[in-house]
């Protein structure tokens, strides 16, 4: 049975990464909107961009709808953790209120989006704005609610660390004037405007910058309330540490062994003639379980954040993971209401899977880049020589996968118009040449990967033994 103590500041760092990434998430939507409708209303977009704008757009509210139910199970556990090393009791329960009130509140996106998506299309439209309402004012009512009991939470636990603060904590200020205006602003009525004139930016507009602003408070409150609740000897930190490099580590090579799996089915229904449903069927189960095995690595990372070594970085690691889990869920989610809706092709027809795997897979090379630099400060720091080593040689080749990236990229539209005149033959040496050496060099990196993990899980925990009194 693991010690409460251990647990407080890694459930204080889960709350803070899932409502940082709600935040981020809603800020990117927000953006998104705003330009499309700014660009409607002065009338720049033309007709025939309209409709992968509006798929744009659909693809951009999946994604955010996605990441939150992806995050509810980082709310639930960060908040069941966060006062359990206290003796007060209503800590943990507030904290634990707070948790249930912010997951009922993803809960209640999803039903939203659920029920324009698949609801009735001959709803009156009186009955529908009420529906909507409804939706909105219970999404009021639990966002509040959730946040009110989370800084009473932390509040009272910092008092029960022993915090020597004369004053209210200035986070806990900003997050409460945050909170009070937020429904302020949120009752205010729309001003109507103008055809061809651009839309005027209203209190309305500003609902959520305000809810980001109450949530950085809240992330930064929880950060502190982590950093004060640190257990027993750094010994103790890196055996964790090391415990969640493991997990990592083991959660990746299954990722891998579901990537070959989702090959496989692919080249299976592409000879076996499946239908369309039954195929996006299939990689929708296989890619479900992709999000899945995702929320494991980042709670693994989360947890090697107790020992003070390269947190910046390792964040900010998990943070694009985290977006990256909200990008499969944007093609995830259109896939499966294919699947279980009428089957209509029009509804998969502006979706850009292309574009959105390679988004994916490029932010995913981003995030890695910014892991390895932060594994690379942890061998450091344990003098870890061969993991060091490692770490240097796998930067080397995904800089170079970059530059090779970026200029067949770029030298694409000038060999193009050569590409038609080569022989069949020719041409499929070279895709040949170019699948199997692709492939060989991400067994090397990955077999490479793995063993960087292991030796820098050995070596945290020699560190940890040494350190041991």
């Amino acid at each position: 049975m693991s010690d409460p103590r251990q647990d407080t500041p890694f459930g204080a760092r889960l709350l803070a990464l899932a409502l940082a990434s709600s935040a981020l998430f809603g800020l990117v939507v927000l953006w998104a909107r705003q330009r499309a409708i700014r660009g409607f209303a002065l009338l720049e977009i033309p007709d025939d961009q309209r409709e992968s704008l509006f798929a744009a757009l659909d693809a951009a509210a999946h994604a955010e709808l996605g990441g939150e139910l992806l995050l509810v199970s980082f709310v639930l556990v960060g908040a069941s953790r966060l006062g359990r090393a206290t003796a007060d009791r209503l800590t943990h329960h507030l904290s634990l209120g707070a948790g249930v009130l912010l997951a009922l509140d993803a809960a209640r996106a999803a039903a939203f989006a659920l029920m324009f998506a698949w609801g009735d299309p001959n709803m009156a439209p009186a009955d529908r704005q009420a529906s909507a309402q409804l939706f909105l004012l219970g999404g009021l009512a639990l966002r509040l609610g959730g946040f009110g009991l989370l800084i009473a939470a932390l509040l009272r636990g910092e008092r029960g660390q022993g915090a020597r603060r004369p004053r209210v904590p200035i986070w806990s200020l900003v997050a409460t004037v945050a909170l009070l205006a937020y429904p302020l602003a949120w009752m205010t009525d729309l001003p109507a405007f103008a055809q061809g004139t651009p839309p005027p930016f209203t209190i309305r507009d500003a609902l959520p910058l305000i809810l980001a602003a109450g949530t950085a408070a809240i992330v930064v409150g929880l950060l502190r309330h982590a950093a004060r609740a640190e257990p027993g000897p750094p010994a103790n930190a890196w055996r964790r540490a090391a415990a969640g490099i493991e997990r990592y580590r083991d959660a990746t090579a299954l990722r891998v062994l579901l990537v070959v799996c989702t090959a496989a089915f692919v080249f299976l229904a592409r000879y076996s003639g499946f239908s369309p449903r039954v195929t996006l069927g299939g990689l929708a189960l296989l890619g479900a379980v992709g999000p899945l095995i995702g929320l494991v690595q980042i709670a693994a990372l989360v947890r090697v954040t107790d020992v003070p070594v390269a947190r910046a970085r390792l964040g900010l690691g998990v943070q694009l993971m985290a977006l990256g889990l909200a990008a499969e869920c944007a093609a995830l989610l259109p896939i499966a209401g294919f699947v279980l809706g009428d089957g209509d092709r029009n509804a998969l027809r502006d979706l850009n899977l292309g574009g959105l795997t390679g988004g994916t897979q490029l932010l995913a090379l981003v995030a890695t880049i910014v892991l390895l630099l932060s594994f690379r400060g942890l061998a450091r720091a344990c003098e870890a020589r061969a993991a060091q080593a490692r770490c240097d040689v796998l930067l080397i080749a995904m800089t170079s996968l970059v530059a090779l990236g970026l200029g067949a990229y770029y030298l694409a539209p000038y060999l193009a118009p050569d590409l038609p005149h080569l022989q069949r033959n020719t041409a499929l040496l070279l895709f040949l040449g170019l699948l199997f050496g692709s492939l060989a060099a991400a067994i090397t990196i990955l077999v490479i990967y793995l063993r960087m993990l292991r030796s820098l899980a050995d070596a945290m925990l020699t560190r940890a033994n040494a350190a041991a009194p």
